[in-house]
């Protein structure tokens, strides 16, 4: 068995050792493409990149679609990343996961192996499922602000394209770059309904929602635009302080689940630690594997009963 753990670490080491000389490769040739491009004037928009900016670090892995997805991904949870980068963390924190459960709960191999891999996998997809709820709850939070500053400046004789460039300028993140690129897209020639239409799929947001159909039924039948957003945003306003409140209501119920998934985990390390090695035993036997499913299987039940219970739609 240590000779299997050595050979698996010295791969993994051998492994993480290739890939950052492959990244490092790559990115000084680019940085010396940009360079020479800019020498040569012929690419005055080319912005060379910091080697010094870590969180800039590219590799082809950004032009494949699984690039691109998880690109979106990461901006959609304003994280200014790039995917290579995400992905290293990712493994090194499979890899913290692999020393911490091993140490604390004395887990085998093959079986830390695999709770590190689906626990990296759950606190990853957790954190950027809350940085994306937070990125949208901050968006909706400025769409009545937006729907008024947007209607003032039809009533003012701009244009639609005018209105979202001064809700992109006078507006904080993230309203201001979502509608800057909407702004950039209609000047580079792209249909106002498609941008619009383009900014939904990246936002689901149903306060958007409301807002760019209202707009294009607006475009199509006509009517007191300026007025209509000027209405929607006092709507929104309202909506917001109903739903503050029901938060507000079903707190505890929230808060319940939460603690309900935690504190089984942390009476198992303590458990742990008062019985070295009754973990790893346990998980070490078929049943064990058994009894911990059925465990896992209930307290997810648990958790989504009371999510479910908690959710109150506004």
């Amino acid at each position: 068995m240590s000779t299997l753990v050595v050979f698996a670490a010295a791969l993994t080491i051998l492994t993480a050792a290739l890939a950052l000389l492959y990244i490092g490769a790559f990115s000084y040739a680019r940085l010396r493409f940009n360079r020479r491009m800019l020498n040569l004037g012929g690419a005055e928009e080319v912005k060379t990149q910091r080697p010094s900016d870590w969180r800039h670090v590219t590799t082809p892995l950004e032009g494949t679609r699984w690039g691109k997805k998880t690109q979106e991904a990461l901006r959609l949870a304003d994280l200014d990343v790039t995917p290579t980068v995400y992905w290293v963390a990712r493994l090194l924190l499979i890899g913290g996961l692999y020393v911490a459960l091993g140490g604390i709960l004395g887990l085998n191999t093959g079986v830390d192996l695999v709770a590190s891999v689906l626990g990296a996998s759950l606190i990853v997809r957790s954190y950027l499922k809350s940085r994306q709820d937070h990125y949208i709850a901050s968006f909706d939070a400025q769409m009545p602000e937006v729907a008024l500053l947007m209607g003032n400046s039809l009533r003012a004789g701009l244009s639609v394209l005018q209105a979202f460039e001064v809700a992109a300028e006078r507006m904080a993140r993230p309203a201001s770059r979502e509608f800057d690129r909407v702004a950039r897209e209609i000047r580079l020639g792209k249909s106002l309904d498609d941008s619009m239409l383009g900014m939904l799929d990246r936002l689901p947001s149903e306060e958007l929602r409301l807002m760019v159909t209202t707009i294009l039924i607006q475009r199509v039948a006509g009517g007191n635009l300026a007025h209509a957003l000027s209405v929607m945003s006092d709507a929104i306003s309202a909506r917001f302080k109903l739903r503050d409140e029901v938060r507000t209501m079903t707190a505890e119920a929230r808060y319940s689940g939460m603690i309900l998934v935690v504190m089984p985990f942390a009476v198992l390390g303590i458990l742990n630690q008062l019985m070295e090695g009754a973990v790893g035993q346990f998980l070490g036997n078929p049943v064990g594997w058994v009894i911990g499913g059925l465990f896992v299987g209930v307290l997810i039940l648990g958790f989504t009963l009371i999510s479910r219970v908690s959710r109150v739609q506004v």
